[in-house]
């Protein structure tokens, strides 16, 4: 945590394989990379992973390239890496919804609870055994976690390029049902599209709302049966609770997950101009992951110019410098020495 965390996006973690592999002569891109090589060695900065990170690593058809950018991304990273969308949705709104029932100001996000290594990208494995006692399946169970805890990103890559190819996913296919979603419902209120994305965020992770009220019950030491019924009803509650706080402005940075995405999409269907493109979703992930945890933001001047102007001004609301230029990141970054 005494680092400085600097997020590169999936362009800027091309840019560094290529230079590193002396296919790419941009001078200030070599002069990026060696700089942030020296911040990583000399223990200052660290450059996190994220699952949308090593997801668009296997996009590159090519194993030549990506055991390349994997190399880089070990080298940077130390596989050290933030926990996936969903997981840092769940972390947020446990954090938000126990400090609030404590009484006490929400003003602080769950830093220390965000990170995990590169490797769990495939999953935590549980070990169980009905037959086994429980000190030796606790002890197979620590070994099964110190190897996958210990893997790079590289040996995943081997460990996967011997299997079938993952499964596709039309991301042309998406962007073309978000633009014509869009199309279909105009809105020229930004306050009220921020509205429908933060319901309709809330929305989808309806189940994990219905979790956090039982499982903060229960953590005080309630004991009780529920009906799906009642569940259902809890879910609602903790979503009209969200919701009217962030109507009030109460919730916007301690929720990032849901601000920074809901923010994004309004901004986008905002634009009268603009369609969603094949990455844009990916994209908005990746200001997920960056924007709350880490202290720069290295990414494409698209998203660059959207975070940082009006009517979002995220990088502000983040305190978190974001840069699409390579000398720009220099001079910035320098100051780290």
């Amino acid at each position: 945590m005494p680092k400085h965390r600097i997020y590169l996006d999936t362009k800027f973690w091309i840019v560094f394989r290529d230079a590193s592999c002396g296919k790419d002569s941009n001078t200030s891109h070599i002069d990026l990379l060696n700089l942030v090589r020296k911040l990583r060695t000399s223990g200052k900065a660290i450059c996190p992973l994220s699952f949308s990170s090593i997801k668009e690593l296997f996009f590159q058809n090519d194993l030549a390239s990506r055991r390349a950018t994997a190399a880089v991304m070990d080298e940077l990273s130390g596989a050290v890496c933030l926990q996936p969308p969903h997981v840092l949705f769940d972390i947020e709104l446990w954090h938000l919804m126990s400090t609030a029932l404590r009484g006490t100001a929400v003003a602080s996000l769950p830093e220390g609870l965000v990170w995990t290594k590169a490797a769990y990208y495939l999953g935590e494995p549980e070990f169980h055994s009905d037959v086994i006692p429980k000190e030796m399946a606790d002890v197979i169970q620590k070994c099964v976690d110190d190897t996958i805890f210990d893997n790079s990103l590289g040996e995943i890559v081997e460990a996967l390029s011997k299997g079938p190819p993952p499964p596709s996913f039309d991301i042309d296919r998406q962007a073309m049902t978000l633009t014509e979603g869009k199309n279909q419902h105009p809105e020229k209120n930004f306050s009220e599209l921020y509205r429908q994305e933060i319901a309709g965020g809330l929305e989808a992770h309806h189940g994990n709302c219905c979790e956090v009220i039982l499982d903060l019950c229960k953590l005080s030491g309630l004991e009780f049966s529920v009906s799906d019924t009642d569940k259902d009803a809890g879910g609602r509650m903790v979503r009209g609770l969200i919701e009217s706080a962030v109507k009030d402005g109460k919730v916007k940075t301690t929720f990032p997950q849901l601000h920074i995405t809901a923010s994004l999409h309004a901004a986008l269907r905002w634009d009268d101009r603009r369609c969603y493109k094949r990455g844009d979703c990916e994209d908005f992930r990746h200001a997920g992951s960056a924007l709350p945890y880490c202290n720069y933001f290295l990414t494409e001047k698209s998203l660059a110019h959207l975070l940082c102007n009006k009517p979002l001004n995220l990088d502000t609301e983040y305190e978190t410098k974001v840069f699409c230029d390579s000398n720009t990141a220099i001079s910035a970054l320098s100051q780290l020495l």
